[in-house]
């Protein structure tokens, strides 16, 4: 009895060992474009946060939802070169061609900066929507999160 318990229990070890070895996982492209996406739905979420503590009239809302759009029209071929700077980046390191990374790294360099300067004029003129109650309240927002982010970036020097 006890030998048939325990072949038993080794079968059906054995066999669900089999059936977890086959489930399928993602494919590290549906990984990957998950993250962007799990990414947006936060930033989403903390936008609407934000919307709601500062107080935001509708027209306000749309007058950001407006500017964002518009800087994303305006950055979306600053993306598209980098991605090309990227892919070429990483074909010249395969090559070891240390005068192309040189002038890939500058443009790449170059082409971060404008959509920094892109991303920043859209903040400055949601920003110079607000009325000075919400600034004064954005910018406590923007604070705290910075000193969470301080705060973050030394446990992780810690731990390391």
């Amino acid at each position: 009895m006890k030998l048939r318990l325990i072949v038993f229990l080794t079968a059906s070890t054995a066999a669900t060992m089999l059936v977890q070895a086959q489930t399928p996982t993602a494919p590290p492209q549906t990984q990957a474009k998950a993250l962007p996406q799990a990414r947006a739905k936060r930033l989403a979420a903390l936008k609407g946060k934000v919307a709601k503590a500062l107080g935001l009239s509708p027209a306000q809302r749309q007058q950001d939802k407006t500017i964002r759009e518009q800087a994303k029209l305006t950055i979306k071929p600053v993306r598209e070169q980098l991605q090309q700077n990227r892919q070429a980046l990483a074909a010249a390191v395969k090559t070891g061609d240390a005068k192309q990374i040189q002038t890939l790294s500058q443009t790449r360099g170059q082409l971060m900066g404008q959509a920094l300067a892109i991303r920043s004029q859209a903040q400055a003129q949601v920003y110079a929507g607000l009325t000075n109650d919400q600034r004064t309240k954005l910018d406590a927002i923007q604070t705290r999160v910075q000193a969470k982010l301080a705060e973050r970036r030394a446990a992780r020097s810690l731990v390391n």
